[in-house]
């Protein structure tokens, strides 16, 4: 996984979209979406623009960001990754009890 999907996967479930509905907005198949979140390819440039935009980023940290690794090399980063893992949990939580209550 790369940092780049780590975070378009993130954004997507912070969001409570599915794959099949943010490669719509991308207007791109589902299964080129797929392997974008799965560190499989990266967007072409024709959809950059769109997704630093969807991922609240300017052009070029999201070049920086599609060649970055995620695995954590050092202790702060170890704890900046479950800092954002905790994170994801929550916003997964919520929509479960949102969906619950309705």
């Amino acid at each position: 996984m790369t940092a780049f999907s780590e975070a378009l996967r993130r954004e997507r479930v912070r969001r409570g979209e599915n794959q099949r509905q943010v490669a719509a907005r991308f207007e791109v198949s589902q299964p080129s979406y797929y392997r974008w979140e799965n560190g499989e390819a990266v967007p072409r440039d024709k959809y950059r623009p769109a997704v630093a935009a969807y991922l609240g980023l300017d052009t070029p940290r999201l070049t920086k960001l599609l060649y970055e690794t995620e695995e954590p090399t050092t202790y702060t980063d170890l704890v900046e990754r479950v800092a954002a893992l905790e994170r994801d949990m929550e916003d997964v939580r919520e929509q479960l009890r949102a969906q619950m209550s309705s």
